[in-house]
């Protein structure tokens, strides 16, 4: 059982899932059919989607385009009454909430409030975080009823964690999981599962056995070792493992970097989950960071409904279809890698071999938003 086929699994369970399906066979029904005719054509709305609760963050990661000051978009946080409003338009068809893009999902300070509302709509949620606001939240990050909680963490020492994680402190997020792990047990509650996301770089390979031994000291239930992404010969130099396994890129005859990508005209993200930024704008996936691919404004141009079924959405989506290698943003993406984006497992206290059995749930999902 894979990773996707889990998911899956876990939501059809919940009591507001049935109500759900028949927009969810529509959505499938469209994907088939696009994926057989390279035709663009679209049923019923999204039942995933990914939110971006603000695209500000407290660290300075040097691959993160936040971090970089390589973002051109303006700073800021989505308001609560929009993100109700959004909530109140979607909210029956979604099944999956991503929260998070290209900031610190806890710097909006609404954040729990916002997953309180998606849950009350029945919707399975899952954020992304650095970790440093975990602490003086914790009882309100497993009162609000989120499902899946990643902390990023790519080092099993303070020298080791800030050579990425620039301006982080590697304590804080350490006891950072245990305050959540501690906050379930206090509150006799399963969720969130604590997921640690390790990013395999240079400077960190050797770590990966540490890594697992630290995933269970801090109580979590899932580790994800996770290949990097780079942009310039520089940092791929300065940051890409020596271990294949864990490189998406290769060197061309011009000792330029390539992505390990099949050519291939299509992708399902355009088809199944939007991503939606702080301040309303669409975009097409989460590799248009600084959304210069905008298909519309969920507050200002009649909803993502209106949105998902427009022309601009239907030309984009006719250019995957058509020539996906003239588009920018897919030259970098992890549709259609040859490697794993990134593999899970199970954290047991056997840490040298980590429940394989539970391994093989995990593995294989290559392509994801990352």
């Amino acid at each position: 059982m894979n990773y996707l086929i889990k998911e899956a699994f876990q939501i059809l369970q919940r009591p507001k899932t049935f109500a759900k399906l028949p927009n969810i066979f529509l959505v499938v029904f469209s994907y088939f059919i696009c994926k057989l005719t390279k035709k663009n054509f679209v049923l019923g709305f999204p039942f995933m989607l990914m939110l971006e609760p603000t695209n500000i963050c407290n660290l300075r990661c040097p691959l993160c385009i936040t971090g970089s000051d390589q973002m051109t978009r303006p700073d800021g946080v989505m308001e609560l009454t929009n993100f109700r409003k959004l909530m109140d338009e979607v909210g029956d068809y979604l099944i999956h909430l991503t929260l998070w893009s290209q900031g610190e999902p806890f710097v909006n300070r609404n954040f729990t409030e916002m997953i309180r509302i998606a849950k009350a709509k029945g919707i399975k949620t899952m954020t992304s975080t650095n970790g440093h606001f975990l602490i003086e939240n914790a009882e309100k990050i497993v009162n609000s009823g989120l499902d899946v909680l990643i902390v990023a963490m790519d080092g099993a020492s303070q020298q080791t964690y800030e050579k990425y994680r620039i301006n982080g402190n590697f304590e804080k997020v350490k006891n950072g999981m245990k305050s959540i792990s501690e906050a379930k047990k206090r509150l006799n509650s399963k969720t969130p599962e604590i997921e640690l996301q390790f990013i395999v770089m240079k400077h960190n390979e050797h770590e990966t056995d540490a890594i697992r031994s630290l995933a269970y000291e801090c109580g979590a239930q899932v580790i994800s070792i996770k290949t990097a992404q780079v942009y310039t010969e520089k940092q791929a130099a300065e940051f890409l493992p020596t271990h294949e396994k864990y490189r998406r890129y290769e060197l061309d005859a011009n000792g330029k970097i390539k992505t390990k990508l099949k050519e291939i005209n299509f992708c399902r993200w355009v088809l199944l989950c939007p991503v939606i930024n702080w301040d309303g704008t669409v975009s097409p996936c989460c590799f248009d960071k600084n959304a210069e691919y905008g298909l519309g404004n969920v507050f200002s141009n009649g909803g993502l409904k209106k949105i998902w079924k427009s022309e601009p959405y239907a030309n984009f989506r006719q250019q995957i279809f058509t020539n996906r290698k003239d588009i920018p943003i897919c030259s970098n993406c992890s549709e259609g890698l040859e490697v794993e984006v990134f593999e899970k497992e199970n954290v047991g206290p056997d840490l040298n071999h980590p429940h394989p059995q539970e391994q093989n749930k995990y593995k294989s999902f290559k392509s994801a938003h990352v």
